[in-house]
This record gives structure tokens, C-alpha cells and sequence, in this order.
């Protein structure tokens, strides 16, 4: 409108003939569309320069309605994304747990509905271990679930029992590990190789080339020879002239750091030696725990002997 020689000019124009549309605010922010001066902003996003966030964390759990940005709660839950409360009961908090989507989830040693009930160790780790957070630490010599093994797992040292069944290896209970045939490799002998002597089993092999890299301390194409003991040799051994560790009594394995144990510690009836109980008099087995009964001494022989008579030699009972 034109009033006293100057131009009043309609909303969303401007200028001296009101002939330039009126911007917006910061350009609405790169986040909508300018209109008469006016931002209408794209979905998610608010204010008069479209520069407020409308939406809201994790779309608020599901469990609540997003206002500004801002997660309104339904009844029952609560928190900045509406994902605390719920079916969860008023024990799932930290350290015991955490209530997610309605659900208590419980840390490392706890359980139950509401990660209230401390988790035990089964069969109190039979005596034989320390229960940590549900989980038995086995004391030297046992081994299991429950601590109830006792020696050494071997089922471990040697699993899948080398694949002996399959005549892949067999499990050499005096370095403690599988020894696989020719062509197997692997922890139990489960895996083809196609390296001279598997390398000794001291190198990896190169299967498009069936050449060796050989480990530290081993050399030649099929790393079988040494040129080094192995490391920490002689802190339970002597490193020998060919660079094979001689080991202290008790001590075992290629680099003499497997301690030799006896089972059940000999029961207190005998002498651990280098993994074999050595029983006192009167005990026996494997852990030197069966009492021997002592033995009958053996039967006297009857003692003969002879009179002279006249015409011949005859015995006479004693």
C-alpha cells in the first residue's frame, strides 16, 4: 500500500516497491521450505528457523510419545528414552543389572528375575577352587565346571582326542599336546596340511607353496632343527648344547613350563615324580589312595629228612 509516497508492503515481501520476497530466518536452516517469510520445516525438526530437533532418542523405547524433542512416558516407564521401569522390578539397577525394553539384564555373577540372587558355583567348585561371580577357579592340579577333575584336562591339552578315531594323531601326554600325522595339523590334528613333516609343528605352512615359515628358535625346510632353546628355558631347565631344554624335576614340555603334577597330590601316600606318584609301602594306584593289604608270608616247606637204616634211605617227616 502506498501511503505519503512510501510503500507499505504486504507480509512476506519487501523492498522499496515491495517487489523482493521477505527471507527467512538463517534460511530456515537447510531444514524446510521458505514461505512469506515464514519456515515450514522439514519433519523432525521445529522453530523458526527449523534450528530444534523434534526428534527423540531411540524413538523413545517404544514406550513413550516425542514432543519437542522431549520423550513423554507412558505409565510404567521412565528415563530420557523411556527405557527404564516397565516389567522390571525396582532391584534391576546397577551393579546387579540393567532394565532394557522391559527385561532385567543381569551382570557377569548374578540372576533371577530381578538380577538379585548372587549366581553359586556348582558344587561349591567341589572344595577345590575359589567361586568368583558364579564361575569356579580351579586350584593347581583339579580342573571342570565344579573343580571336580583331577590331574590334568586333557581334554583340553589334546581336545577331540587328536583325532585319533580318524587316525589323524594321537595325544603325547609327555609334551602335552597332540602329535598329528603326516598331512594334519591343528591343536587336535583337524586341519590338512600340505608342508613337509607339518613343520614340525614348530612353523607355519604356506599350503600354495607347501613351504615352512618356521617359529622362533627353529630352522631348515621342515623346522625340525633348532637354532635357539625356547624362551624361558632356564627358569625351570638348562639349555642344552642342540638347543633342547633339559628340565629341573617336575617340569615338563618343550620349553620346561608345565609343572608335572600327580593326581590328588599322591593322597598324601606317596612322592610326586615328574607327574607319576611314586607310592609308600602299603599304598597303590595312580594317586597312591588303595590301601594294600598286607600279604600272607609264604608257606614253610616241610623240612625232610633222612635216617641211614640197614638196607635203604627213607624220609622221615620233621
Amino acid at each position: 500500500v502506498c501511503h505519503a509516497g512510501r510503500c507499505f508492503c504486504r507480509h512476506g515481501f519487501t523492498g522499496d516497491a515491495c517487489s523482493e520476497p521477505r527471507p527467512c530466518p538463517q534460511q530456515c536452516s537447510a531444514r524446510g521450505v521458505c514461505h512469506g517469510g515464514k519456515c515450514f520445516c522439514d519433519a523432525g525438526w521445529s522453530g523458526p528457523s527449523c534450528e530444534l530437533s523434534s526428534r527423540c532418542a531411540a524413538d523413545c523405547s517404544r514406550h513413550g510419545e516425542c514432543v519437542g524433542g522431549l520423550c513423554q512416558c507412558a505409565a510404567g516407564w521412565e528415563g530420557p528414552k523411556c527405557s527404564l521401569g516397565g516389567d522390571c522390578s525396582g532391584n534391576c539397577t546397577a551393579p546387579q543389572g540393567e532394565c532394557v525394553d522391559g527385561e532385567c539384564l543381569c551382570v557377569d555373577g548374578y540372576g533371577g528375575n530381578d538380577c538379585s540372587q548372587e549366581l553359586e558355583c556348582p558344587s561349591a567348585c567341589s572344595g577345590a577352587g575359589r567361586c568368583v561371580k558364579g564361575v569356579c577357579e580351579c586350584n593347581a592340579g583339579r580342573f571342570g565346571a565344579d573343580c571336580a577333575g583331577v590331574g590334568e584336562d586333557w581334554a583340553v591339552l589334546c581336545p577331540r582326542e587328536c583325532g585319533e578315531v580318524a587316525a589323524h594323531g594321537h595325544c603325547d601326554r609327555k609334551l602335552h599336546r597332540c602329535r598329528c600325522v603326516a598331512g594334519r595339523g591343528g591343536l587336535a590334528c583337524d586341519i590338512s596340511m600340505a608342508c613337509p613333516g607339518n613343520c614340525s609343528y614348530h612353523g607355519e605352512c604356506f599350503a600354495h607353496n607347501h613351504t615352512c615359515s618356521c617359529a622362533p628358535g627353529f630352522t631348515g625346510h621342515d623346522c625340525s632343527e633348532r637354532s635357539a632353546c625356547p624362551d624361558n628355558c632356564e627358569e625351570h631347565g638348562v639349555c642344552a648344547d642342540d638347543f633342547n631344554c633339559i628340565c629341573h624335576p617336575g617340569f615338563g614340555g618343550d620349553a620346561c613350563d608345565l609343572q608335572l603334577l600327580c593326581m590328588g597330590d599322591c593322597s598324601g601316600h606317596g612322592r610326586c615324580d615328574d607327574g607319576i606318584c611314586r607310592c609308600d609301602e602299603g599304598f597303590g594306584g595312580d594317586d597312591c589312595a588303595l590301601f594294600m593289604q598286607p600279604g600272607r608270608p609264604p608257606r614253610k616247606p616241610e623240612g625232610l629228612y633222612f635216617v641211614r637204616e640197614r638196607f635203604a634211605l627213607q624220609p622221615q617227616p620233621m
